[in-house]
């Protein structure tokens, strides 16, 4: 399979099993799809499993594939997944897994460029955090900011 076709063969191909095979190996061909696709396709792919996993086995066994994206997905998709992700935990009563989620995914979103993902954290230290909670959002927030900044003087762009 070419690199080009990849991500269209490996859904074709799992829709397939899905659809007149077995559950399980349609779930196989989606993990491989995860890695063999180029990474410009990794986040639909990763999107497209985590609900066909939701959609068969329940939303609480979508965790072991979102966390496989965020270590997959190219940087600057980590904030989209991990967005998803903190919701979907906040939802399951989950709040401190969706706070370490914000905070994993914060080492990716420069406070200057990914405001968005900053208001979110924000809202949801607000909505369920403490004081002690929302000024450790605050710190992290100072040092990723340094550490990008640190980053862009050694060069031009972001991680």
């Amino acid at each position: 399979v070419t690199a080009d076709c990849a991500k269209e063969f490996y859904l074709l191909y799992s829709r397939l099993e899905a659809e007149y095979g077995i559950t399980r190996h349609c779930m196989d061909i989606l993990d491989r799809a995860t890695t063999a696709v180029p990474a410009e396709d990794k986040y639909e792919v990763f999107l497209y499993y985590i609900k066909k996993v939701e959609e068969y086995y329940g939303v609480t066994k979508t965790r072991e594939v979102y966390e496989k994206a965020m270590e997959t997905v190219p940087e600057d998709k980590v904030k989209d997944i991990a967005l998803r992700f903190a919701d979907l935990e906040t939802k399951l009563g989950e709040v401190q897994r969706a706070r370490m989620i914000f905070t994993y995914a914060s080492q990716f979103c420069n406070p200057q460029t990914q405001v968005t993902f900053w208001e979110m954290w924000r809202d949801f230290e607000a909505r369920y955090g403490n004081t002690d909670t929302f000024k450790e959002m605050q710190r992290t927030k100072r040092s990723v900011q340094a550490e990008f900044m640190q980053v862009g003087a050694g060069r031009s762009g972001e991680r």
